[in-house]
């Protein structure tokens, strides 16, 4: 489960970027809480970007979010980029949105490319 109270994964296909849908409550927190499965089609050279809000709710010096919409435009602009690549230039955006604003939360994130 990728997205057990975490944000959900970003797919960046032939076809565009979609989101997978929101997953459930964070693991842990509730006792006996339900999870679901779901199966993802993942073709040659598609990438997924699964992520902590700390990269959606990174503030700039202003107080501004870095917000899930500008993460999408990233993604578009790094289409057939390695794994490294892109998870190189999502860090690389936030640092120079984020400027010296002081963080506010942890970012994680992984990036996962199907070469084959």
């Amino acid at each position: 489960m990728f997205n057990a109270g975490h944000l959900p994964p970003i797919i960046l296909d032939h076809a565009g970027v979609r989101t997978l849908p929101r997953g459930n409550t964070a693991i842990g927190l509730m006792d006996g809480a339900p999870f679901d499965e779901r199966q993802v089609d993942f073709e040659q050279d598609d990438v997924m970007v699964i992520y902590s809000d700390g990269v959606s709710e990174a503030r700039s010096e202003g107080g501004v979010f870095f917000g899930d919409e500008r993460l999408v435009r990233i993604l578009r602009k790094a289409r057939g980029q390695s794994a490294s690549a892109v998870g190189a230039v999502i860090l690389s955006e936030v640092a120079d949105f984020v400027g010296d604003a002081r963080p506010h939360d942890d970012l994680s994130i992984i990036v996962i490319r199907r070469r084959a």
